[in-house]
């Protein structure tokens, strides 16, 4: 195993929950955002899929809004290292994304893998837009 930077969590899976997640995901792997290109109207975030989408968080942590930020930092952080223009957005979509599966109904066992795959169609949309994307090393440090 690689050294790991200070505060970086590895995604590993146990073949079983691969093979769950792998189920899970089925009908979910074909589902890119086409819309996006074909110009459709977007599916917005609405208070109750919200709602939804912290009480799946609540379950795997206890504190919903503490889980939400621990998700968003990592998510970002994985924007970041693709190269992606505006990391903030792509996770917006990500959870956007995972919050409507919640809201029709879709179980998600195992949450952290579940929005790492969202988050990797999220990325594979973006390359379809290279001007979305930036170089590695263009970001600039705001702080």
């Amino acid at each position: 195993m690689k050294n790991r930077p200070a505060g970086r969590q590895e995604w590993a899976l146990s073949q079983h929950e691969l093979e769950v997640l792998l189920t899970e995901l089925q009908p979910f792997e074909d589902d890119l955002d086409e819309s996006v290109l074909q110009g459709k109207t977007r599916w917005q975030l609405t208070p109750a899929a919200f709602e939804k989408l912290m009480a799946r968080l609540e379950e795997e942590g206890g504190n919903a809004g503490k889980e939400y930020e621990k998700y968003r930092k990592r998510l970002i952080f994985y924007f970041e290292r693709k190269g992606c223009h505006i990391p903030e957005d792509k996770t917006d979509e990500t959870f956007n994304r995972v919050s409507k599966k919640l809201d029709e109904g879709e179980v998600i066992r195992i949450f952290s893998s579940y929005c790492h795959v969202v988050a990797r169609n999220v990325w594979l949309e973006s390359l379809k837009f290279p001007e979305q994307q930036m170089e590695v090393g263009d970001a600039r440090d705001f702080d």
